[in-house]
């Protein structure tokens, strides 16, 4: 699967800080939650920027700055799981 960068995100806040073109044309808008996975966006992943828990529909598990969350058809996963 190919990779492309979309943003990144808070998951204290569930929302996402900001985006690339790329992930904007998608709906990865800041001050949003993660949009839903499907087949167009795929292998697009975000970059968490501080530590937290997020709501759905990322996966409900701690998140630190050094993890990512990609788009899978299994849903949002953490990134190294995919």
């Amino acid at each position: 699967m190919t990779k492309i960068f979309a943003g990144i995100y808070d998951p204290s806040t569930s929302e996402i800080e900001s985006s690339t073109d790329v992930g904007g044309a998608l709906g990865f808008f800041p001050g949003k939650n993660l949009p839903p996975t499907f087949p167009v966006n795929y292998g697009y992943y975000v970059v968490v920027s501080k530590e937290g828990t997020p709501k759905s529909p990322a996966p409900k598990v701690p998140l630190y700055p050094v993890d990512y969350l990609i788009s899978t058809k299994e849903g949002w996963v953490v990134g190294g799981d995919e």
